[in-house]
């Protein structure tokens, strides 16, 4: 999973049944200095309810040709309330990332 520097991020939300719970993207790293490594999404449940994301997609989309270059699946992942999840490629280089979109 690579971060350009024009990607746009966008989350679909397909079929939540938890009205009152709010996912929002929190923090993005998208560019390192020198290789491509160490990149992440965090993402943060600010309601007062666990949220599961089945049914979740997280697309990445290029910002200069709008072309989504990569959709991953966040089924099975659950954010507790008040609770981050951190999405990376490769768990080795993020501290604290709690899902391998590369797994």
């Amino acid at each position: 999973m690579r971060f350009p520097l024009l990607t746009l991020v966008a989350i679909f939300v397909l079929g939540t049944n938890q009205a009152r719970a709010q996912v929002i993207i929190n923090e993005i790293d998208y560019d390192q200095v020198g290789a491509d490594v160490g990149e992440f999404i965090e993402l943060f449940n600010n309601s007062i309810v666990s949220v599961s994301l089945d049914g979740w997609t997280l697309e990445l989309v290029n910002g200069f040709n709008t072309t989504i270059y990569e959709s991953i699946d966040l089924s099975g992942q659950n954010i507790a309330a008040g609770g981050f999840l951190v999405i990376c490629e490769d768990m080795n280089n993020v501290p604290n990332c709690d899902f391998d979109a590369r797994a």
